[in-house]
Order: structure tokens, then sequence, then C-alpha cells
């Protein structure tokens, strides 16, 4: 069996003020354009570079995924509307589907999905990725359409809040 490598992130914190908005317009907040950068620079310590990054379509994600790209320096990163307001199910159709030569792949999205994707991979109850969290899991499969119930481990979860100076 190979090991792959599935990270997957919580946009940052948003920003409500501007209540005209649809859902899916909103940007970050200023905490939330804190915390990307802090984040994907400790991401960088914990993975290799990325073979994909793939984010919701989603502005808070799509600001988000520009953080870690930049950090990351991903060899592929796309968007991918299937990622917002998703369910597990919907999100394991996204993972299944991630090119078999990636060993290294970084996903950006939303929460109650996120959350219960984790839980649902790893056995582990998490019950909350807050916003920004990250979930680095190592999988013991030969393909990505492998992945299920059970078949990754959770290797490190981290919170913003654990890294404010």
């Amino acid at each position: 069996m190979k090991q792959k490598t599935l990270v997957m992130i919580r946009h940052a914190k948003s920003d409500w003020v501007d209540t005209s908005l649809p859902d899916h317009d909103r940007p970050l907040n200023k905490r939330g354009e804190r915390d990307a950068p802090m984040m994907a620079e400790l991401l960088s310590e914990l993975i290799k570079r990325p073979d994909i990054l793939i984010a919701s379509t989603a502005t808070r994600a799509q600001q988000t995924a520009n953080a870690f790209i930049h950090k990351l320096d991903p060899r592929t990163y796309t968007s991918e509307q299937r990622l917002y307001e998703a369910s597990v199910e919907n999100i394991l159709s996204v993972i299944k589907n991630i090119p078999t030569d990636a060993h290294i792949a970084v996903l950006v999205g939303h929460n109650p999905g996120f959350t219960s994707t984790v839980e649902h991979l790893t056995t582990t109850p998490l019950l909350n990725m807050p916003t920004c969290s990250i979930a680095v899991m190592k999988l013991i499969v030969d393909e990505w359409s492998d992945v299920g119930t059970g078949t990754a481990t959770l290797s490190a979860f981290e919170v913003p809040r654990d890294h404010h100076k």
C-alpha cells in the first residue's frame, strides 16, 4: 500500500458586515486575513509541496486558498463548486477524483461538511473544525478512489488560537 496525505482546511474567518452580500460572496474579515498566512506558514512545516490544492468557489475559501498557495506553491490549483455547502458525499466525490499521481492533496472549504468528512475518514470525533483550522490525514490507500470510512489517521490538527502570539 502506498501512503497519501490529505489536508483539509476550513476557510478563515469571514466578514458579516455587509448583510446584502450573498453567502457565497462574503470575504475574509481582519482576523481571517491574519490567520490564513499564519496557518499557511505552519502547514508548510508539516507537509511537503502539495501536488494539488482544490478550493471551494466561495470568496472566503478562495482568499484562504490564496494564502496557502502563496506559501505552499502547489503543483496544481483548481476551484470546485461541489465543495461549497458540501455534504460528506460531495466532498468524498471530490477526493475520490483527485488525480492518481497526486500524493499530497489540500482541500479548502466549509463546515459542517469538512468536520464530518474528517470524522468519517478517521473515525476520530472532532466535533468542530474552527475557522482556518487544519486537519492533516495520512491515508493508507493505493488510489484516491479507495478512500472511505476509517481509511485515514489524523496526524495533525491545528487551530489558529493555539498559535497566536
